[in-house]
């Protein structure tokens, strides 16, 4: 941490000519983005080691699995824009080191690229079920592009789906397979679904919405293992019971991408250290996205944010800090989730709430819940209730104080409250 401190004074260098981003997904593309539109006249190279461009990841899980969205669809820049600004685009190449006193990058084919500043985007990946019968086929980690091509012909009516993990895109599957009219059950080692993530509250209205849908949930049961003939047939609980199964989905929570920044000496701890304009404890490398571990509050609370909102809002600071221009304009951070046809979504990180503020619209139409720490909001919960979201946000990027009646009153008009804001 000492490291980031002393980074900070090369703050006011001129802007670099070279510029390489290791990594291609929503951090890089923004950043480059960012580059590129100011007018940045060096040389720019992206190299990722998937073998497409930069696209987004939400609809991986949802349309994209649905076959309501193409892969064209996802790209966040169009084919021939990297040609047409300049930015050389390197896909399906692992860079395999990171030497910061030659700034250079090599890659594992064993091309050298020279940089003036390095942008390390490179993300996260999904966390490994460690337990006998994961090589066998049928059993999927959904990360990626060709994660989700591989899922999708088994994602048909009557097959069984055991999905292990009940976070967002456990649930986020869980929704689509129903949809498609495949069984559903979902093993969660904890008391309750979104439990690291969401309010009891919360995650009991979507838990509810899933079971009125045939979801079945095993709660507090973890996998010991899995069987079968090459292809998996069936999951082993720790309680010694079995769950028949096709196909399974491990969604258990992602890892940052440090191992190249660590192996370069960089500061990690959970992710690649950095300031609050993305830079790392060298003053020519930034890191941005899935893979940082930033500030997060003003008393110097840190941690990760994996979400399209931070890669994007990285992105921007980034770009600007290598160009030497101002810091763009912070925003309340926010996250969404689309699960059948509800919406939920979220803004702020709790640090200490003491206590939750729930509201329910009239006729039991939207839910809200509000995490407050004294009179202010830290956090609000919405799901199809998006003026209590906005009304939330706002409140969070104010910090104006709020009374709990009128946060919980359905019939009190909550945009009176952002009007104040």
């Amino acid at each position: 941490m000492a490291h980031l401190a002393a980074a900070v004074s090369a703050a006011d260098s001129p802007a670099p000519r070279d510029i390489v981003v290791v990594g291609a997904g929503q951090a890089a593309a923004q950043a480059v983005g960012a580059i590129a539109g100011a007018g940045h006249c060096g040389r720019v190279t992206v190299i990722g080691d998937e073998p497409v461009a930069p696209y987004q990841r939400p609809p991986l899980s949802k349309g994209y699995l649905k076959g309501a969205v193409d892969a064209e669809r996802l790209r966040l820049r169009s084919a021939d824009w990297y040609e047409q600004h300049g930015v050389g685009l390197h896909t399906a190449q692992t860079v395999v080191s990171l030497d910061r006193r030659q700034k250079t990058v090599t890659t594992s084919g064993g091309r050298v690229h020279s940089f003036d500043v390095a942008v390390l985007a490179t993300g996260s990946r999904a966390r490994k079920l460690a337990v006998p019968g994961t090589d066998l086929s049928g059993i999927h980690r959904v990360r990626t592009l060709a994660d989700i091509d591989g899922l999708a012909p088994g994602m048909v009516a009557g097959n069984r789906l055991l999905v292990v993990g009940a976070g967002f895109i456990g649930l986020e599957l869980a929704a689509v397979a129903r949809g498609l009219g495949l069984s559903v059950v979902v093993v969660e080692s904890a008391p309750r679904c979104l439990g690291r993530v969401a309010a009891p509250e919360t995650a009991a209205v979507l838990a509810r919405a899933h079971e009125e849908r045939g979801v079945r949930f095993v709660y507090e049961r973890t996998i010991v293992g899995f069987t079968g003939n090459k292809r998996v047939e069936s999951a082993h609980l720790d309680d010694g019971s079995e769950v028949p199964c096709d196909l399974v989905v491990v969604g258990i929570g992602a890892v940052a991408n440090q191992e190249l920044a660590a192996a370069a000496e960089i500061d990690c701890d959970n992710g690649i250290l950095v300031d609050l304009d993305g830079r790392t404890s060298d003053p020519s490398i930034f890191a941005a996205g899935d893979c940082t571990n930033r500030p997060l509050g003003r008393d110097g609370t840190r941690g990760r944010l994996e979400s399209v909102h931070n890669a994007i809002e990285q992105g921007n600071l980034v770009a600007a800090a290598v160009l030497g221009l101002p810091r763009p304009k912070l925003d309340v951070p926010w996250f969404w989730s689309d699960q059948y046809d509800l919406k939920l979504q979220m803004a702020g990180v709790a640090f200490d709430p003491d206590r939750l503020v729930v509201r329910q619209g009239p006729n039991g139409s939207g839910f809200a819940a509000f995490h407050l720490k004294g009179s202010r909001v830290q956090v609000v919960e919405a799901i199809d209730a998006p003026a209590a979201f906005m009304v939330g946000k706002r409140l969070i990027a104010s910090g104006r104080e709020v009374r709990d009646e009128h946060l919980a009153d359905p019939e009190f008009d909550i945009k009176q409250l952002m009007r104040a804001s």
